[in-house]
């Protein structure tokens, strides 16, 4: 018999793909600056209550690449920290 294999508690069955969590979180150095999140197919997730968020905890339901666009409101520069965790 061979082990279950498991992402963190969450066991994986033989045909699936593990399903990732992540976490994201910008910080404002100077300036106001948020972020939005698309899948690989263009769409925003359905976590984000809208189009510049500064925290959200979200599902990866789609293998592919990600895109993390940073975005603000001002005319100069912005200085910021984004932190992205996925688990």
């Amino acid at each position: 018999m061979k082990d279950q294999p498991y992402i963190g508690d969450r066991a994986i069955g033989p045909n699936q793909r593990p399903q990732l969590d992540q976490s994201l979180r910008i910080t404002q150095k100077d300036g106001n600056t948020g972020f939005d999140v698309t899948d690989p197919s263009g769409d925003g997730l359905p976590e984000e209550e809208n189009d510049f968020n500064t925290r959200l905890t979200a599902t990866l339901p789609k293998t592919g690449d990600y895109k993390i666009n940073v975005s603000t409101f001002e005319t100069r520069d912005s200085k910021y920290t984004l932190v992205v965790r996925v688990y």
